[in-house]
């Protein structure tokens, strides 16, 4: 995994210079910025601590992320990154078997029994495509990093309780204590990947997407209704 996005990634932002392209957006995520950090507020110059057991992933993408800010330094090809929280909100087509679709559908499904200790910063996917717009017009946006999140971490209770709210009836009201997750980890790989946030709550400084690209986030609550009745179709 970690090979394939680095390597990508340089052969993308070498090729754009080359054919003299004056700026690329790159897609990276907040998981470039915090993984393996305790509990707190971030802005766009952090990075994530990839001698941590962060994970495959979170490590593929600060190192891609790094290896393409690397790779324009001198060379005349403005780069952007936009780092989106968890994204959720309805699928442009037929719903597929992504990570958040897939969460979603076992929330109103009645598939997950309870609900883990995680919070993160959320962000509805039709805002993601909008800031990649903004990001590639604006005059401001050469050289930074956009994070795309809320800047308080929403509780995956909250999300829960707004779906019930909404008419889901199978949403579970419980919480699941930690050491379960801790102990279902041992088994199942969706609940390994929960681990390392349990318990942490970070926050985001993103104060620059919303000044810079003129961000106007999309309520979260319409977020996780819209993405609950697409699935439900």
């Amino acid at each position: 995994m970690i090979t394939p996005a680095v390597e990508g990634t340089k052969r993308v932002i070498k090729a754009a210079i080359k054919a003299g392209i004056k700026r690329v957006v790159l897609t990276s995520s907040v998981v470039s910025m915090t993984s393996g950090r305790p509990s707190g507020t971030y802005g766009p110059d952090s990075w994530s601590d990839v001698n941590q057991n962060i994970g495959a992933y979170a490590k593929s993408k600060t190192l891609a992320e790094k290896a393409a800010w690397e790779t324009v330094k001198g060379s005349s090809l403005e780069l952007v990154a936009i780092n989106p929280g968890f994204v959720l909100g309805p699928s442009l087509g037929t719903a597929g078997d992504g990570t958040s679709e897939a969460m979603i559908a076992n929330i109103i499904g009645g598939k997950m029994p309870a609900i883990p200790d995680i919070a993160m910063g959320m962000v509805d996917v039709r805002d993601i495509a909008r800031l990649h717009v903004a990001a590639l017009e604006s005059p401001k946006a050469a050289g930074k990093r956009f994070i795309a999140a809320s800047s308080q971490p929403v509780a995956m209770a909250y999300l829960a309780e707004t779906l019930k709210k909404a008419g889901y009836k199978k949403v579970p009201s419980r919480k699941a204590p930690n050491f379960a997750i801790k102990l279902m980890a041992l088994f199942d790989r969706e609940a390994k990947g929960m681990v390392p946030n349990l318990g942490v709550k970070i926050a985001y400084d993103n104060h620059e997407t919303i000044d810079i690209l003129n961000w106007k986030p999309t309520p979260l609550e319409i977020t996780f209704t819209e993405m609950a009745a697409a699935i439900s179709k």
